[in-house]
């Protein structure tokens, strides 16, 4: 966006029919990704499937709020910022639900046993991050803090990096010899699924990075 249409788009008024619908969204996550945590936190194969069939109806839902938002894009002359960073945000809010519902399924239907800790931790930070990102979404519309918004994105990709190591973790124990080939092809299908739900909460970091950086 050129400095005449920065300079346009914050002298004419924005339609702020976005973020209600960022509110929701957040909400969204934040609610799957906890119900994720404690999806793999036990180990009842009935409540598993409970929390499973919960974060299928979230999922329904996210599916439903990005296609409001595309269609109220297309609607929209004037939106509260760039085009492109709202459609990121919800493309990678959409990705989160994606993956969680990707992590829970496969956990359900490959009737798996015994989880490792180290995706019980990685589910522990998926539900923290949503409580972070869900956070940054409702204050998307005012902006009081520059800094300690700033500081709440560079949480959520701290806790990417942390992510990281308990992913690469998980995956050395998988690998180590020590599990039926069996066993190891159903983990690592849902190892990575969980630490892609982490690549999408990142990716979100990077877009509201874009639009702290563009609105302040």
């Amino acid at each position: 966006m050129s400095g005449a249409n920065t300079l346009i788009q914050r002298l004419i008024p924005k339609d702020k029919r976005f973020f209600p619908v960022f509110d929701e969204f957040g909400a969204i996550v934040k609610e799957a990704s906890a119900k994720y945590a404690a999806l793999l936190q036990s180990g009842d194969a009935n409540v598993r499937k409970q929390y499973a069939a919960e974060i299928e109806r979230l999922e329904n839902r996210g599916d439903e709020l990005i296609h409001k938002i595309v269609v109220e894009l297309t609607a929209t002359f004037i939106t509260p910022f760039d085009r492109e960073d709202i459609h990121r945000l919800a493309s990678t809010l959409d990705g989160v639900l994606d993956d969680i519902y990707a992590g829970a399924r496969r956990i359900v239907l490959y009737e798996v046993d015994k989880l490792p800790v180290q995706l019980v931790e990685l589910g522990t930070s998926i539900a923290q991050t949503g409580i972070i990102a869900a956070d940054c979404l409702q204050n998307l519309k005012s902006i009081h803090s520059p800094k300690d918004f700033a500081a709440k994105i560079r949480s959520i990709q701290d806790h990417k990096a942390k992510g990281d190591d308990t992913f690469l973790q998980g995956m050395a124990s998988l690998y180590s010899g020590n599990y039926d080939s069996t066993y190891v092809l159903k983990l690592r299908e849902i190892f990575y699924a969980t630490d892609n739900a982490l690549k999408n909460f990142q990716e979100l970091s990077f877009a509201l990075e874009a639009i702290l950086i563009k609105t302040t």
